[in-house]
């Protein structure tokens, strides 16, 4: 409980339906949200617009029970852009994916100093 919650990088676990089921306080902030709030929500909406079908085609094939890690853009709540390094990875049940668990890593900082 204290990796995750002490973690720096957002930790979170997904429906297949896109819906977080639990979110540490690291993701809750670069989201822009209460705890609360981003329980039960999508993710959909944080995605950025050029980047959105990168996303559901990563999440896509998580969900067909498939590892996989991507760079994109995100918009939090606020409207704040947000470069994540995200890793998507299924959890598997009777052979059968019922969840998805990822981890968010913030490189926004790292990126814009690449472009300086």
């Amino acid at each position: 409980k204290s990796f995750i919650k002490e973690n720096p990088d957002g930790i979170f676990r997904m429906e297949l339906e896109g819906n977080f089921k639990h979110v540490n306080e690291s993701l809750a902030k670069m989201a822009g949200l209460p705890l609360d709030q981003i329980i039960g929500s999508s993710f959909i909406p944080f995605c950025s617009p050029c980047h959105k079908v990168l996303v559901l085609d990563n999440f896509a094939l998580a969900c067909k029970g498939r590892i996989t890690s991507f760079e994109a853009d995100f918009i939090s709540a606020q409207g704040n852009k947000l470069i994540l390094k995200v890793l998507l990875m299924p959890l598997f049940m009777d052979g059968k994916v019922t969840e998805i668990h990822g981890i968010a890593k913030d490189v926004t900082e790292i990126r814009n100093n690449e472009k300086v």
